[in-house]
C-alpha cells in the first residue's frame, strides 16, 4: 500500500484525472436527484484500490462510476486514480470506507447517423460508427457522396449518391437520420448550407459541421477565408433553428508534418509564425473519430445541442516539438521564424493565403484553456511525439493536403 499523504487535506476542487463535480452534500440527496443510481450496484470498499479497479471495469462496460468518500479523505486522486468516475466528497461521511455506485449513461438517443465528406477524418469516423452499429448501440450509418464520385467504403455503411445542388436529393438521403456529421474539406464548405437546409426539412435532430480545428465562433468578417466560411455557417444554423454541436480539436497531429504547411520535419526545414513559443493544442484524427463517436452516442441530447467541445490530444509549442524531435531522432531542424506583421500583410493582400493564415493563427491563438476530454472516459489520445514522421509524409496524405490547401476559402 502506498503511504497516505500527509495533511492538510486537499481542497474540495483539487485537480485530478477525473471530472470532479460539485454535487449535493449528502449521499441520499444525490441518489434521489436527477441522475438515477442503481442501488444494486452500491458497494462499500474498505480499500480504495478496490474502488479504483471497479471504476475501470464499469467504465469499460459503458457505465458511469460514482465514488463517494469523506471530504477528509486526503488520498483520493493523489495516489489513487478513479479514472472516468464522478467523485463526491461528503463532509458528513465518516470513516475510511469508499462508497462505490454506478449509474447507466444518460445516452443521447441518437440511433441513425449520416456522414457527409468521408475522406480521412470521415472514413475514420465511419469506422468507429460501424463498430457501434455492429454492437447494436446504433441502428444505421449512411454516407453521402457526390453522384459523380467513384468512392467506395469498407464495411456495411449504405452509400447514397446525391446532387449537392438539388436540395430534394439531399433531403431524400437524410430521411430518418438523427445526426449529420460533416467532415467536408475546405473545398466543400460551400455545400454545407444546402446540406443544413435539407437536414432541417428532413427532421435531422443534430448537425455537426466540419470544424475540427481552431475556434471559429465569431469569425464572420474579414481576416482570412479559412475560418470565415465556418463562422458564417453558425449563423445559418441558428437562423434555421437546427441544433448543432461544434468540435474544436486544434491541428491534426497526423496531418501536420508537411511542406504544404511549412512543417516538413523529415526534411529538417520548417517555418513558423512569431517566435515559436506559443502553446498549441493538437489532436490526431483517429482520436477525434473515437471521441466524436463516443460523445454523440453517450451524452444526453440536451448537453450536445448548440454548444462547442474542445478536445486536445497534446499541447506543446513548436519550439518544444522541434527540440524534442531533434533529441529523439538525432536530426537537426532549421527553423525560419516569420514576424507577425509580415503574416498580416500577406493575409491583407490575399485573404485566401492559407499558409499565412495558419501560421498567424498558430502563433497568436494559444491553446485551449480548458478541454472537454473528460467526456470520453479512457480516451487516452496519442501525443505529438507519437505522430512524428519517420522518414516522409505518405504521398496520399501529401496529395490530400495539397488539394485542400489549394481550395481554402473558395
Amino acid at each position: 500500500m502506498p503511504p497516505r499523504p500527509a495533511r492538510p487535506d486537499p481542497p474540495l476542487h483539487s485537480p485530478a484525472n477525473y471530472a470532479l463535480h460539485a454535487l449535493p452534500p449528502t449521499l441520499l440527496s444525490y441518489a434521489l436527484g436527477a441522475t438515477t443510481l442503481r442501488r444494486a450496484t452500491h458497494k462499500v470498499c474498505p480499500a480504495p484500490v478496490l474502488a479504483a479497479l471497479m471504476c475501470a471495469a464499469f467504465v469499460d462496460a459503458h457505465w458511469v462510476p460514482v465514488v463517494v468518500v469523506s471530504a477528509r479523505r486526503a488520498h483520493v486522486g493523489t495516489p489513487w486514480s478513479f479514472a472516468g468516475a464522478t467523485v463526491v466528497r461528503v463532509p458528513e461521511l465518516c470513516g475510511r470506507d469508499v462508497h462505490f455506485w454506478a449509474r447507466e449513461h444518460d445516452m443521447s438517443g441518437y440511433k441513425n447517423f449520416a456522414i457527409v465528406g468521408a475522406r480521412e477524418l470521415g472514413r475514420l469516423t465511419l469506422a468507429t460508427l460501424l463498430k457501434e452499429q455492429a454492437a447494436g448501440t446504433i441502428d444505421s450509418v449512411v454516407v453521402l457522396a457526390r453522384a459523380d464520385s467513384g468512392s467506395t467504403f469498407d464495411g456495411d455503411a449504405k452509400v447514397l449518391r446525391v446532387d449537392y445542388v438539388d436540395k430534394g436529393s439531399i433531403k431524400g438521403a437524410l430521411a430518418g437520420v438523427d445526426v449529420v456529421i460533416s467532415t467536408l474539406s475546405e473545398t466543400g464548405y460551400a455545400v454545407q448550407g444546402a446540406v443544413a437546409e435539407a437536414a432541417k426539412e428532413a427532421g435531422v435532430k443534430l448537425f455537426v459541421p466540419s470544424e475540427f480545428g481552431g475556434v471559429t465562433e465569431g469569425a464572420t468578417g474579414g481576416g482570412g477565408g479559412l475560418f470565415r466560411a465556418k463562422g458564417e455557417l453558425h449563423g445559418e444554423l441558428k437562423a434555421l433553428g437546427l441544433p448543432y454541436a461544434l468540435f474544436y480539436t486544434g491541428p491534426f497531429l497526423d496531418w501536420l508534418w508537411s511542406e504544404f504547411v511549412g512543417l516538413d520535419l523529415a526534411s529538417g526545414k520548417v517555418s513558423v509564425g512569431s517566435d515559436g513559443n506559443k502553446q498549441i493544442s493538437f489532436t490526431a484524427m483517429p482520436d477525434i473519430a473515437r471521441y466524436l463517436t463516443y460523445v454523440l452516442i453517450n451524452s444526453p441530447a440536451e448537453q450536445l445541442e448548440n454548444r462547442s467541445f474542445r478536445l486536445a490530444g497534446d499541447t506543446k509549442s513548436f519550439n518544444e516539438i522541434f527540440k524534442d524531435y531533434e533529441e529523439k531522432t538525432g536530426k537537426k531542424v532549421a527553423v525560419t521564424y516569420i514576424l507577425i506583421p509580415e503574416l498580416e500583410a500577406r493575409i491583407a493582400a490575399n485573404p485566401y493565403d492559407s499558409l499565412a493564415h495558419l501560421q498567424h493563427v498558430w502563433a497568436t491563438a494559444g491553446p485551449f484553456v480548458t478541454t472537454d476530454n473528460h467526456l470520453c472516459p479512457n480516451w487516452n489520445p496519442s501525443s505529438v511525439a507519437d505522430n512524428y514522421p519517420s522518414e516522409y509524409v505518405p504521398k496520399t496524405v501529401r496529395r490530400s493536403i495539397s488539394q485542400q490547401c489549394k481550395g481554402l476559402g473558395e
